[in-house]
């Protein structure tokens, strides 16, 4: 079931959110591919993305699994800027059951009922499988940044049009 978190109203969405986000983000294979620095997240700005989260425009969707959360998914939405793709994490032992297709499914829904005309995403370029997520999503390349994470990798910022 995929429901959304509000850390910034709910405590309960908070302590759940925070610890879910320390067990999925912060394993090094997934943090390799949403951090450009590839170090840890640590508490102090973790507690701070998700008290301020609704001032930055920041919506927190998570699949949740018989109490457990089992994929986040990070959208940042700005009626002048657009509609992003921020991050997406599934735990390790419930990958490629689709949790991350459905994450992204629903963001596309998001996009189109709050009336976006494209929805953008940056992944870097050794991120095979959210590579080819998105591309099976008809995601298109639309420009890469060379050398941006801290290892020298390449990130490819891709967007999906809606019609």
């Amino acid at each position: 079931m995929v429901l959304e978190y509000i850390p910034a109203k709910d405590r309960n969405h908070f302590k759940k959110l925070k610890s879910a986000y320390n067990e999925i983000f912060n394993t090094p294979e997934v943090r390799r591919y949403l951090s450009f620095t590839m170090l840890p997240f640590d508490q102090q700005t973790i507690d701070q993305w998700f008290t301020k989260h609704l001032q930055s425009g920041i919506r927190y969707f998570i699949n949740e699994e018989k109490g457990v959360i089992t994929g986040i998914l990070i959208i940042k939405v700005d009626r002048s800027i657009g509609f992003e793709l921020f991050a997406i994490g599934v735990r390790s032992e419930h990958r490629g059951n689709g949790i991350g297709r459905r994450l992204v499914e629903i963001a596309i829904e998001l996009a189109r009922k709050e009336s976006f005309r494209a929805v953008d995403v940056r992944a870097f370029c050794d991120n095979k499988p959210m590579l080819k997520l998105l591309i099976d999503l008809d995601f298109i390349p639309a420009r890469i940044d060379h050398h941006i994470r801290a290892d020298g990798a390449d990130v490819l910022h891709l967007k999906k049009y809606l019609r």
